[in-house]
């Protein structure tokens, strides 16, 4: 099973989980929740609500190893720390359609042709995305103004593992980052209006 990372670049934040038996008021649609079917071995980009602000959404990395454990990376907010937001590690037992606050996964997409670091060289290559401020600023204010986000964080983290040699996309895939990033964002705009006009069920596991 995967192993949160030692403190070093990046910022280690452990999250308590609860398990969530009920699904969110007012949406019928949803399915039973049930942990969504990932791949062992691979590298899911995930995207969920943004309460408020439709067309917008966190994005986070979901790798998979040959057991189907499954730890999430992502640019989050980590309170207690001298800095707003930052590299978060979580090992997670399933990924499902809503979680216990009830925020919905809208996407998690199977980037095929990734090859994950081990982790040392991964929790480096995360840390120094923003290589003169790898923590960001002290407020999530500061970091939006210089367009730090969770999103940024993300793309620019695969451009660099592409950089190093860890992506190898098939030639029928798409394969610059833009081109991933604009098929994500599309879908997940596709599903969140599903979700608009009362007809999401639950998140799309998709290969890309």
């Amino acid at each position: 099973m995967h192993s949160p990372p030692e403190p070093a670049m990046t910022l280690i934040v452990k999250v308590k989980r609860k398990r969530l038996t009920q699904r969110p008021k007012g949406m019928a649609a949803l399915s039973e929740n049930n942990p969504l079917q990932l791949s062992p071995d691979s590298f899911y980009i995930g995207t969920s609500q943004v309460f408020g602000r439709p067309g917008k959404f966190h994005w986070s990395i979901y790798s998979t190893d040959e057991n189907c454990n499954i730890l999430r990376v992502h640019w989050a907010v980590t309170p207690g720390t001298d800095f707003a937001e930052g590299v978060v590690y979580e090992d997670i037992a399933s990924l499902r359609t809503y979680s216990e606050t009830n925020v919905l996964t809208f996407v998690c997409a199977n980037i095929s042709g990734v090859r994950m670091p081990p982790l040392d060289v991964f929790r480096t290559l995360a840390g120094t995305v923003f290589a003169n401020t790898p923590h960001g600023y002290s407020s999530v204010k500061e970091n939006r103004d210089r367009n730090i986000t969770c999103r940024t964080w993300l793309l620019r983290l695969l451009k660099a593992m592409m950089d190093k040699g860890y992506v190898s996309r098939p030639p029928d895939t798409l394969q610059t980052v833009k081109e991933i990033e604009k098929c994500i964002i599309e879908i997940s705009i596709e599903v969140e209006d599903k979700l608009l006009d009362d007809t999401f069920s639950e998140a799309h596991v998709i290969d890309i």
